[in-house]
């Protein structure tokens, strides 16, 4: 369950959308170009605040079992939500390649770590190899910060904290 403090956050996030970039070339657009950011620069914040997002990059499987991944990541998005932290979750759809970009911002890392440990995202998880050809997760800090300016009331930096191939 959201605390009132992240509901409020949610609501800066809630407009965030993909571009084209997302769709036509979710493996390697950098993902400052695979989302509108512009629409969270008009949030007035007063100071700096962060927050961690991870992206999962991959190329389904044609043989991949489209129904169950959708009920895994249904179960795994609910289980987050639950959990508390998970402020946005966007999950594309498949281009013609089968490469797809999914990605979650959330209130703290430590709040991704924890929905990580559940039930519903561990299972979720255990039948990547099987569904996917190729898959990374990437990690990054998103910040945002006061610009002094009044049409664009916010910087965003995105920082790479990691990235992961298995």
């Amino acid at each position: 369950m959201l605390e009132e403090s992240d509901q409020m956050l949610t609501v800066l996030f809630r407009d965030l959308n993909p571009t084209p970039s997302a769709y036509s070339n979710p493996l390697t657009a950098p993902l400052l170009e695979c989302f509108d950011f512009s629409v969270i620069c008009k949030f007035p914040l007063e100071k700096s605040i962060k927050f961690y997002l991870v992206a999962f990059r991959s190329v389904r499987k044609a043989t991949a079992d489209d129904t169950l991944l959708y009920k895994l990541d249904a179960a795994a998005q609910a289980e987050a939500l639950e959990s508390g932290g998970l402020l946005r979750y966007w999950y594309g759809r498949l281009n013609a390649q089968r490469e797809c970009l999914a990605m979650c911002v959330w209130s703290s890392r430590d709040a991704a770590i924890r929905a990580g440990t559940l039930p519903a995202h561990i299972q979720a998880a255990s039948v990547a190899h099987r569904m996917y050809d190729t898959y990374s997760l990437e990690r990054y800090w998103l910040e945002l910060s006061p610009s002094g300016s009044p049409d664009r009331r916010l910087t965003v930096t995105l920082n790479t904290i990691s990235q992961t191939k298995p």
